[in-house]
């Protein structure tokens, strides 16, 4: 798996710190991520929700040092601090005795992406390894979402909720996101209109329906939009 490195000169009061900057191998892009000079590439994953963790050896580098080079030298790459907190993590692997983890964390944002650091002494035993842990999360995406349009006469009709402020009803999975012109077959064009606009994971969690043909779905009514007619939705 390829990794791309830029070389970037840092100027410090009247030094220079040549740093390298990783922008990873997940595919998503964004900004890269200062690594601290001398650090040795151990890995670099995808974890589950495209978050890059890329983890380097600080061999015998002090924490502290390191620690303060990132609270210094990040905000001069654009990122914007967001937490800084302690690392203290005791676990217990399957297989082997317990592991704890001291050092740092700092978390910084930067043009919508999120970026995690964390400087620790991994400690199992009488062994300790000092690792660097870089992680960088893209901008969420937009939820694909489900739009469903009714007339108010169908909705009154097909309810089969007795609360005012419930909606039970059973559509036509055809009618998920349909076109102007399948909507104006079925609706009166000065028919008093709701529509429901939702996450497509949020209706696929909440359908009861066992037809893969039709949707089922218990909501509030706030979920819905209301119109005076069809053209008044476009």
């Amino acid at each position: 798996m390829l990794r791309k490195f830029h070389i970037a000169l840092l100027v410090v009061g009247a030094g220079i710190v040549i740093g390298v900057l990783c922008s990873g191998s997940s595919g998503n892009g964004g900004p890269g991520l200062l690594v601290y000079p001398g650090a040795s590439y151990l890995e670099n994953r995808t974890l589950g929700d495209n978050t890059t963790l890329t983890r380097y050896d600080l061999g015998t580098a002090n924490l502290d040092d390191v620690y303060n080079w990132y609270k210094t030298e990040m905000p001069k790459q654009g990122w914007v601090p967001t937490w800084d907190e302690p690392v203290f993590r005791n676990v217990v692997l399957p297989g082997s005795g317990p592991v704890s983890y001291r050092g740092y964390g700092l978390g910084y944002t930067k043009d919508n992406y999120s970026a995690g650091v964390t400087i620790v002494e991994r400690i199992e035993g009488h062994t300790g390894t000092k690792l660097l842990q870089l992680y960088l999360t893209p901008p969420a995406e937009p939820p694909e979402m489900a739009r469903i349009v009714f007339s108010e006469a169908w909705l009154s009709q097909n309810d089969e909720d007795p609360m005012p402020d419930i909606a039970e009803i059973t559509f036509p999975a055809a009618w998920i996101n349909e076109n102007r012109a399948g909507i104006e077959a079925r609706v009166g064009a000065d028919e008093p209109v709701v529509v429901l606009s939702v996450p497509k994971v949020i209706l696929r969690a909440i359908n009861t329906s066992e037809d893969p043909d039709m949707i089922t779905i218990s909501c509030r009514m706030s979920w819905f939009g209301s119109y005076e007619n069809i053209a008044a939705m476009w």
